[in-house]
């Protein structure tokens, strides 16, 4: 049975019980009331019969007990007291004079003893009575004094207030049961709309709440503890969605680590095949095979480095490293040394003009920015072509640039090619083993020395990148 049912039957019952017993006790008390009252009026016309008996006894003393009960009820007629009913009778209960009785319930004279008075609640045919019995000693004869009152009004009258009472009852529960409607429905109303809320939070809306009331019963309590456990368990699922978002981060950070690594990889790896080819063909000249050789040690040592600074800063967000002073002129022309055997593959010329100055930077990751720019440089070249990489102060800076003489840039995609994985010509790209990530990681690393990248491009003329690093000075 729903709770509802349950609080309003309950109501409907206590009240019934309890009007029940107050009708029964008020009834009953009044009834009790009234009838002691006609015991006692009863018990007074005893006493009143029982002194006009002993009068005509002091008169005529001689008088049977017979003369003097007829003397009794002489007298009683002369005091105009007709409606009184009374009897003399002897110890079997036989009437010696005086009305008869309309009952027959006598067990009241034989429980008396001498100069003793009763009462008794007696049925008759047709009516209840109260019967009141003294002993009276008439010429050493021992009688009975009895009269009796009808008391059968009075129970008519408690019959009739209980029918009453019930009537008054029946209305008393309809309304009673209108209330309780009302009140069961507001105690329960606030329990259902918490089962609504309930069931909408296990489907997964935890943004359900329900209305806490000005309320500071149970119902209220419950109401703001159901809330607070919303909110707790809405933050564990936030946190727990940002703990899967940190761990989906750190997968794709992994993820970018391993394209990252793998291109970034790919330029030195190139200058050190070009190296190897160098020493191959020329095994017979010591020079070339110890200058091939210290590049070849120069750039796997760089990669050795250059991966472990990648997975800091990619993958464990490291964005503090140890900046070193380096002299720029020096600086680029090492640079284009390193290149210098694929740009001859390739049959394209690279030019470098760097002015001397001391700037403050993380050489690996800046040689990297440049070794991506000199590669995106000669991809974009078709045939034989030509690359300048200078290097000049500005008053903002260090300026590093890089032009070709390649196909150019298309001006609508200029914007987008810092982008992660964005490709202009991606058949092309793909063709040569792109990953569209070089340019990606120039801008950070960049951005983490505080530097600006821009470009320049035209169509069927090349590209230039210009790269400004803060501070630094001519050399002294």
């Amino acid at each position: 049975m729903k709770l509802f049912w349950k609080l309003f039957f309950s109501m409907l019952l206590v009240t019934a019980f309890a009007c029940s017993v107050g009708v029964f006790l008020l009834v009953d008390g009044q009834y009790r009331t009234s009838l002691s009252r006609e015991m006692i009026a009863a018990g007074k016309e005893n006493d009143t019969l029982r002194t006009t008996l002993a009068q005509e006894l002091q008169i005529s003393p001689t008088l049977a007990a017979r003369a003097a009960a007829q003397a009794l009820g002489d007298a009683v007629l002369m005091g105009n007291e007709p409606d009184w009913a009374y009897c003399l009778s002897n110890q079997k209960g036989t009437i010696l004079v005086g009305h008869v009785r309309p009952f027959t319930d006598l067990r009241l004279l034989g429980a008396l003893e001498e100069n003793q008075q009763g009462f008794r609640l007696v049925r008759g045919t047709h009516s209840h009575y109260v019967h009141v019995v003294s002993t009276v000693s008439v010429n050493g004869e021992t009688v009975y004094l009895e009269n009796w009152r009808n008391v059968e009004p009075l129970l008519v009258e408690r019959a009739d207030q209980y029918r009453g009472a019930l009537v008054w009852m029946g209305v008393m529960l309809l309304i009673v049961g209108l209330i309780a409607l009302v009140v069961s429905a507001w105690i329960a109303r606030p329990l259902m709309e918490l089962s609504a809320a309930s069931a909408v939070l296990a489907a997964g809306d935890l943004s359900k709440r329900v209305k806490i009331t000005n309320r500071q019963d149970e119902v209220g309590k419950l109401s703001q503890d159901f809330n607070h456990m919303a909110d707790q368990l809405e933050q564990q699922m936030d946190q727990l969605e940002q703990q899967m978002e940190q761990l989906e981060r750190a997968s794709k950070q992994q993820e970018a680590f391993l394209h990252s690594f793998a291109h970034e990889t790919k330029t030195p790896l190139t200058s050190i095949i070009g190296y190897a080819e160098l020493l191959l063909s020329h095994t017979d000249s010591p020079d070339i095979v110890r200058e091939g050789a210290g590049y070849i040690f120069r750039e796997g040592r760089r990669m050795e480095r250059l991966s472990q600074k990648l997975m800091e800063w990619i993958v464990l967000e490291k964005s503090a490293f140890s900046m070193q002073e380096v002299e720029m002129g020096q600086y680029l022309a090492a640079i284009a040394c390193t290149v210098e055997p694929a740009m001859k593959k390739k049959e394209i010329t690279l030019l470098v003009e760097a002015e001397p100055s001391q700037i403050w930077l993380e050489p690996d990751l800046i040689e990297t920015v440049c070794m991506n720019l000199l590669d995106n440089a000669a991809k974009s070249i078709e045939g034989k072509g030509k690359i300048l990489l200078k290097g000049s102060m500005l008053p903002e800076g260090y300026q590093i640039e890089v032009t070709d003489s390649g196909k150019g840039i298309p001006q609508e995609e200029l914007g987008r090619i810092t982008e992660a994985f964005y490709m202009v010509d991606k058949s092309r790209a793909r063709a040569q083993g792109g990953a569209g990530l070089g340019l990606s990681i120039c801008r950070k690393i960049i951005e983490l020395h505080g530097g600006t990248l821009s470009f320049e491009s035209e169509i069927g003329k090349g590209t230039s990148v210009y790269v400004v690093l803060k501070g630094g000075g001519p050399n002294a």
